[in-house]
């Protein structure tokens, strides 16, 4: 919970922007009941792989007090001419074709294709599934994190995680340990001189865990 750093920036008439993974999303506090301005992340890990270097699309999230300054277009919910409800372009002001002299964005394409992937990932599992991968991903994590502590390895962030752990590998070098796992298939971070990271989704299973 963010809510006392959110009152602290608003005070001192900065914007809260908040990074957030969207799996970690439908099992942790919504960043805008916590005063975040906007949220921004990736939307990869909604059912797209990894494929020809990695394109994904990405979400942009804001309040309505601040909707009029996000660029590119917004897509609304409105009715059609028979009364039925669908998804239109309601707001673009800020696009070139319609103010060139004010637009905040030259971007006029998209990846719609893997944004439609990832919307269909999610209306494909709908809510209950989408928490129920949320709550396997976490235990994942948190499986490894215990195995870890039972080894003595020290956790920098603690339980704070929701994915991705952090732990201490010194004496160790991170950079040795991390090419040393890349040689049996197993991708860690190094993230600084004494710290590496794993990250865990759907796919990792306890054996996955063990080998590390």
């Amino acid at each position: 919970d963010y809510s006392a750093v959110a009152k602290a920036l608003h005070a001192n008439k900065a914007f809260l922007v908040v990074a957030a993974d969207p799996l970690s999303l439908v099992a942790l506090k919504p960043p805008s009941e916590f005063g975040a301005d906007a949220v921004v992340g990736w939307m990869q890990r909604f059912g797209v792989p990894m494929w020809a270097g990695g394109p994904a699309a990405a979400y942009l999230a804001t309040s309505l007090k601040q909707v009029r300054r996000m660029p590119g277009r917004l897509i609304g919910e409105s009715l059609d001419r028979l009364g039925n409800p669908a998804f239109r372009l309601t707001l673009q002001t800020r696009e070139q074709h319609i103010r060139l002299d004010k637009a905040t964005s030259n971007v006029c394409t998209a990846q719609v294709l893997l944004a439609n992937m990832s919307a269909m990932y999610a209306v494909y599992h709908r809510t209950d599934g989408l928490k129920a991968i949320a709550k396997r991903v976490h235990g994942v994590a948190q499986l490894f994190a215990s195995e870890l502590a039972k080894l003595g390895v020290p956790l920098p962030n603690g339980e704070a995680f929701f994915d991705t752990v952090a732990f201490n590998v010194s004496p160790l070098s991170p950079a040795d340990l991390v090419r040393a796992l890349e040689a049996q298939h197993i991708n860690l971070r190094a993230l600084d001189d004494q710290c590496v990271s794993a990250s865990f989704d759907e796919t990792h299973y306890p054996a996955d865990i063990h080998a590390v």
